[in-house]
């Protein structure tokens, strides 16, 4: 796990949160969950991962968190439903990411 640049923030990859995240304290910090996408690709179930990450989130106690999934493995309705499921007042936000225009982009050799 590692510690992100903020001291508000814990980034944690979906790889480390479903295998130590229940394990980790949160001390009332915003836990940023990286590539659920990366793990759903190589499951044969897709769903087990989503459903491996709200059972830590609960065993957390529900923590303010950020889930990261690229839209072509989100499951629209059916995830954000479940995820409504486990936040203490029910309000989930979605948010997507815009293309970075390539006048933005930079190119590292």
């Amino acid at each position: 796990m590692k510690e992100s640049d903020r001291d508000d923030v814990i980034y944690i990859s979906t790889r480390d949160f479903i295998t130590f995240g229940d394990k980790h304290k949160c001390d009332g910090k915003i836990l940023f969950i990286d590539g659920l996408d990366e793990v759903r690709s190589g499951s044969t179930n897709a769903q087990s991962s989503f459903d491996l990450v709200s059972s830590n989130l609960e065993k957390l106690g529900c923590p303010k968190f950020r889930l990261s999934c690229r839209e072509a493995d989100w499951f629209g309705k059916e995830d954000f439903e479940r995820l409504k499921q486990i936040v203490p007042d029910g309000t989930v936000s979605e948010l997507n990411l815009d293309p970075l225009p390539e006048q933005n982009l930079i190119v590292l050799n």
